[in-house]
């Protein structure tokens, strides 16, 4: 009896020893990063929100709540999350149609996750960490852990973009009051708007090749799926893509198919799309100075954005066809 009880003590010990030793080095590894506020500030809106933008990091950086609220008379949260897959993005929905009234959702698209079923552990478990509903948290690790990606839930070094040099850098901003507080650092660029993220920083370009040929039919349902679940619940469901520098669109092969095959899925299930790369005034209003990079809007593209993006979904009048034109030359 004593050697069971000694044994499970150790297993325990040893649980309790390797989760301590994780913390610490998640505590020291991690940079700060803009889901410390966010995070916080879901749980401080909680039972306000009732309308959510989801996606990647393309609408985080383009769609501000703040303007959104008062275009509408809403109360937003962008959960939009750096690389977010359409099937993270599946969940975050429905964790929201579980933990807020959600009446309205808007979707931001992603050309490229309609070409790749890769998924980055890091940027999955970012998307976890904003999960509300233990329920949907459950079914979200079912998913996406399973024994190969166990060690890199476990232990955080997936989560450092820097090395070990950056430690003290890490653990001097996160002893901060302002850190612990939730206010702005100084030394920190972005500024945090209920899950926006602002930067009026600009950066090198970073293109490369796409044949919108190859999307994959995995995504597409997945894509599907979000929609049916917005049309199960009877919430008002409005995807969009934002808008890439000219040169990252010129690169891109047959784009024209991935704009056409989500709009048969726009007709087929009465939501509206808007591809903002074939806005009418998108050569004369936005320039390659409006951008973080080559396909992330900063703070002025994303007011230029915003103008557009409002204006599109406030008006009943504005059809598919009177708004694109299809002719990037």
């Amino acid at each position: 009896m004593k050697n069971i009880v000694y044994r499970t003590m150790k297993i325990l010990l040893s649980v309790v020893l390797v989760f301590a030793i994780s913390g610490i080095l998640n505590f020291a590894l991690s940079p700060v990063m803009y889901g410390h506020w966010a995070e916080h500030y879901r749980d401080e809106y909680s039972g306000k929100i009732d309308t959510v933008i989801i996606g990647d990091s393309f609408p985080m950086y383009a769609v501000q709540p703040s303007l959104l609220d008062k275009k509408f008379g809403c109360f937003s949260f962008n959960e939009c999350t750096a690389s977010q897959s359409l099937k993270e993005s599946y969940y975050v929905l429905l964790d929201y149609i579980y933990t807020e009234n959600i009446k309205t959702v808007y979707f931001g698209l992603d050309y490229y996750n309609f070409l790749s079923d890769d998924i980055s552990v890091q940027a999955t478990q970012i998307t976890y960490k904003r999960l509300n509903s233990p329920k949907v948290k459950m079914m979200f690790l079912n998913e996406f852990v399973n024994l190969e990606n166990a060690n890199d839930w476990l232990f955080p070094l997936r989560l450092s973009r820097n090395n070990f040099l950056e430690i003290p850098k890490n653990i001097k901003n996160k002893l901060t009051y302002e850190y612990r507080n939730y206010l702005l650092l100084e030394s920190d660029s972005y500024y945090y708007d209920k899950g926006y993220v602002y930067t009026s920083k600009v950066k090198d370009d970073e293109l490369g090749s796409f044949d919108m040929s190859e999307m994959l039919d995995e995504q597409l349902m997945w894509f599907e799926k979000i929609v049916c679940l917005c049309n199960e619940q009877k919430i008002t469901l409005n995807v969009f893509q934002t808008p890439n520098k000219q040169a990252r669109i010129d690169v891109i092969n047959n784009y024209d198919m991935y704009y056409y095959a989500i709009k048969q899925l726009a007709d087929k299930y009465h939501f509206r799309y808007y591809d903002f790369n074939y806005h009418i005034n998108r050569k004369e209003l936005l320039d390659d100075s409006h951008f973080l990079d080559a396909g992330h809007l900063n703070y002025e593209g994303s007011l230029v954005f915003m103008d557009w993006f409002c204006d599109t979904f406030s008006s009943d009048e504005i059809t598919t066809e009177s708004f694109f034109e299809y002719d990037f030359s």
